[in-house]
């Protein structure tokens, strides 16, 4: 089962570790993510580093400050159009040490996060547009 993940990162996320971020998106080579940046320009240099260092890495830039919902949206939009995805779960705005603690645990968690999602899909009795099959995983 294939996951896509969505970061949305705004002007709380000034200092992203950069090293440590792409070692744990090299690492979870089965998950695509989509690194949003909602119309900060300091980490834009940040995230297109990442995103050329990883392979299941994409940068969208909001050149319009939006909601987090709005950016949420058009990552969502973005992974469903590139890619054969099974489920869209995103990460809720964190601030950038906290990042990796959440990477990390996504990681090691993986085969329980799975296993909710296809839990999740057998109960629900009407299928869900894609903005409200969205899985919080933070």
């Amino acid at each position: 089962m294939k996951i896509g993940v969505i970061i949305v990162f705004g002007e709380e996320n000034d200092c992203i570790p950069i090293s440590d971020l792409i070692t744990h998106i090299n690492e979870s080579y089965e998950i695509e993510f989509c690194l949003v940046n909602n119309m900060c320009d300091s980490i834009q240099d940040i995230l297109m580093e990442i995103c050329h260092n990883c392979d299941n890495a994409s940068v969208i830039y909001i050149r319009r400050k939006k909601t987090f919902h709005s950016a949420l949206r058009a990552g969502t939009r973005y992974l469903s159009s590139i890619s054969n995805l099974n489920q869209i779960t995103y990460i809720t705005e964190i601030k950038s040490e906290e990042i990796i603690k959440v990477m990390s645990g996504l990681i090691k968690n993986r085969n329980e996060i799975i296993a909710k999602i296809i839990e999740q899909r057998r109960t629900d009795k009407v299928k869900p547009t894609l903005f409200q099959s969205l899985l919080s995983i933070s």
